[in-house]
């Protein structure tokens, strides 16, 4: 079986159809194991994956990374972006690109408890081994499954900042929020001006 249709129940619990593929799982990517982040990226965010493919060129990231760049310009290059899949965890910005990140069809679940335990360990697992590089350890999700998520990392994590820090609900609108944005963007700013 190369695809199967499953009734899925959504983040406001309505029932929807949908394809999801079957030709890959949790372990079809992959961080390598002589993986090292960019050396000039020194501040790490983590941001939610999207639909759209490379997750670069989706309305959330494009948007987001937009008001980065329009922020700090240049600066906004020590900004190294990880993409929270529900599929695989942390993908780093430079697997945007391979097959399987490009490929899977999946989209986290509030109620998955499992695959948001094991997305958790595998941000964990990341920043256990890299933080050392970053000056800097931020998370910025809004809807709740990946949410869920990075507040799990936060848990572990004394270095790690999620942000937003009260949204007023836990859905995808809120992602765009001009107080959201803003409170990411002065954070980053106190990193990336010093």
């Amino acid at each position: 079986l190369r695809n199967s249709r499953q009734l899925l129940l959504c983040e406001d619990n309505q029932q929807e159809e949908r394809n999801v593929s079957l030709d890959y799982t949790p372990d079809s990517f992959t961080i390598p194991d002589a993986y090292k982040p960019p050396v000039d990226k020194k501040i790490l965010l983590i941001i939610p994956c999207s639909g759209t493919k490379p997750y670069s060129e989706s309305r959330t990231h494009s948007i987001l990374m937009s008001k980065i760049n329009d922020a700090f310009a240049e600066k906004a290059k020590k900004v190294h972006k990880i993409t929270l899949s529900g599929l695989y965890g942390p993908v780093p910005q430079e697997f945007e690109e391979e097959k399987p990140v490009l490929e899977y069809d999946f989209r986290l679940n509030r109620h998955d408890k499992e695959q948001i335990s094991l997305c958790a360990k595998r941000v964990e697992d990341y920043i256990n081994k890299y933080s050392s590089h970053y000056s800097a350890i931020l998370g910025y999700a809004t809807s709740i499954a990946y949410r869920t998520v990075l507040e799990e990392v936060a848990q572990s994590r004394d270095d790690f900042v999620l942000l937003p820090t009260n949204p007023k609900r836990r859905t995808i609108s809120e992602f765009f929020r001009q107080s959201n944005t803003a409170e990411l963007l002065e954070l980053l700013g106190t990193f990336l001006t010093a």
